[in-house]
């Protein structure tokens, strides 16, 4: 185009194009280079892009630990206690069993310290209470007041953090406030709510002097 511009400019066939649209033609030609300009910032951000598209890939092909029900169980209203007998607990399947035939129960209401040496279950064990682990020969279940305590593995993901909620020491903190981080597992609960938890474990001050 500038080539063509200049030809016709020194030639002077074309009175339509007078010297000053040369300079205009030659500008246009820089400005253009704009428009490509962002192209190697973009290439760079798309490698991150698929970086991390292969991340999530990986982390969707992995099977869940625990599946969800063909059958879901209404889930109970008024949970009285959790608990199990004989229970056998793997971290991982296909790894070995680090709880074989356990016992216990958690009324609602009471304080139950777990104590014992590093790799000796404690988390596992929080984890099935929780159905994030698979359990073995017997379930972990949720004593109702009803006749037939309802096992955890047949309730769904989405029905047990309203039912049973824990932290595990690898629970992911997102960027953001911590009501919206509480809010993951109680999506409906209000900020009055919200402070009364906060106020029952002694947080409330903590969490009004937070920005």
């Amino acid at each position: 185009m500038v080539a063509a511009a200049t030809t016709a400019v020194v030639a002077g066939t074309d009175v339509h194009a007078p010297g000053i649209l040369l300079g205009v033609v030659v500008v246009a030609a820089l400005v253009a280079f704009e428009a490509v300009g962002t192209l190697p910032g973009a290439y760079a951000a798309l490698g991150r892009c698929w970086a991390g598209i292969r991340r999530v890939d990986a982390v969707l092909a992995t099977p869940t630990p625990v599946p969800e029900p063909l059958q879901r169980t209404v889930p109970p209203f008024d949970i009285t206690a959790v608990g199990a007998t004989g229970v056998t607990i793997r971290p991982a399947p296909g790894a070995p069993a680090i709880l074989v035939g356990a016992d216990f129960e958690v009324l609602r209401g009471q304080r139950v310290a777990l104590t014992g040496p590093s790799g000796c279950g404690k988390s596992t064990l929080l984890g099935a209470v929780l159905r994030l682990v698979a359990t073995e020969i017997h379930p972990i279940t949720l004593d109702h007041g009803a006749n037939r305590p309802i096992p955890v593995m047949e309730l769904s993901a989405e029905a047990m953090p309203p039912l049973v909620a824990g932290s595990l020491q690898g629970d992911h903190v997102f960027a953001t406030t911590l009501r919206d981080n509480l809010r993951v597992v109680a999506p409906t609960i209000t900020d009055t709510e919200l402070d009364e938890l906060a106020a029952s474990v002694g947080l409330l001050d903590w969490m009004a002097s937070l920005p």
